[in-house]
């Protein structure tokens, strides 16, 4: 005697029946660059002009080029977030934040408190408020995708929190 294992697709009809719950549909996701240097020249520039008075001080004031050009190499690589550009990823399984080829990926489930700020969020941690959130939350500028973002932002912490 041989048993034959049937397997057997249940009609479109019986699925239709059967289902209680919709699962969400995912939102596209939104993609796009953010260059302070370039995008917001305006808000950026007194930083820019502050950073050359630096170099132009440590130079002239210490006489050595190697002074400046040091000075150069720290206040380029203290704001390397300025001269450099952003891209930036917001979609159903978390937020990309890339640059110069290196990604850094962060998930919903690792949220602990999103921060809506007037040009963009700021992802934390921790759940309650800190002395030192500022500096280790993950501040994404949204440019011009406020709206978009914020959709996708609320959908997924929503679901995060009532799973």
């Amino acid at each position: 005697m041989s048993s034959a294992t049937q397997i057997s697709q249940p009609r479109p009809a019986e699925i239709a029946s059967t289902t209680s719950h919709v699962a969400p549909v995912a939102p596209e996701p939104v993609v796009w660059r953010s260059w302070p240097l370039v995008d917001d020249f305006r808000s950026v520039w007194p930083l820019a002009a502050l950073a050359v008075a630096m170099i132009a001080l440590v130079g002239f004031g210490t006489a050595s080029v190697g002074n400046a050009i040091f000075a150069v190499a720290v206040i380029v690589v203290a704001s390397w977030r300025i001269w450099m550009p952003m891209r930036y990823e917001v979609n159903s399984s978390g937020f990309v934040r890339s640059c110069l080829g290196r990604a850094r990926r962060v998930s919903w489930s690792a949220v602990a408190r999103v921060e809506v700020l007037p040009n963009g969020f700021r992802l934390l941690n921790y759940a309650e408020p800190g002395l030192f959130d500022a500096w280790t939350a993950t501040f994404v500028p949204w440019g011009t995708h406020g709206e978009e973002v914020l959709a996708i932002v609320r959908q997924e912490i929503k679901l995060v929190q009532d799973a």
